[in-house]
């Protein structure tokens, strides 16, 4: 009986997995704009805001990840479409940079998190992209990090 009863919850698990929860990201940090000479100051000490953005942006990635979120459903939109550290590899020590940290997702050195510019239409195109493919058991978690501007998104 011991034996039944083990077989079908392993049963009951393995059916499960098919319909399991899917769980999706968009992570929108910063709206693109045409520099980043904008600062922050905090006890004299002066940060590029866009560098400030993409940590928060690049932790949140990582936080989805150990939460079990696959990197292949989160998408990145940042900035200029390009990952701050392959921008600016001077800038930022190794911890935020995804080629170095996780370069087991990014083998190759030209590899991206990023995957496009933060823009209101490329924001507006992943939504409807995601909305043929969802399900209503799924998870979809949009993070937006950005001010808000005329003629951009929105951070009310």
């Amino acid at each position: 009986m011991k034996q039944l009863t083990l077989l079908i919850v392993v049963l009951v698990f393995i059916l499960n997995q098919g319909f399991a929860q899917k769980k999706y990201a968009i992570l929108f940090g910063s709206e693109h704009q045409k520099d980043s000479t904008y600062a922050l100051y905090s006890k004299n000490t002066t940060i590029n805001q866009q560098e400030a953005i993409w940590n928060d942006t690049y932790l949140m990635w990582e936080l989805l990840l150990n939460k079990g979120f696959n990197n292949e459903d989160i998408l990145v939109l940042y900035h200029k479409g390009e990952d701050y550290p392959y921008k600016y590899p001077d800038i930022l020590n190794n911890r935020y940079n995804p080629q170095v940290e996780h370069s087991n997702l990014f083998p190759n050195p030209t590899d991206q998190l990023n995957k496009g510019m933060s823009t209101k239409a490329n924001m507006k195109d992943a939504i409807e992209a995601l909305y043929n493919s969802i399900n209503t058991d799924d998870v979809l978690f949009i993070f937006n990090f950005s001010h808000g501007w005329r003629n951009r998104i929105l951070c009310n």
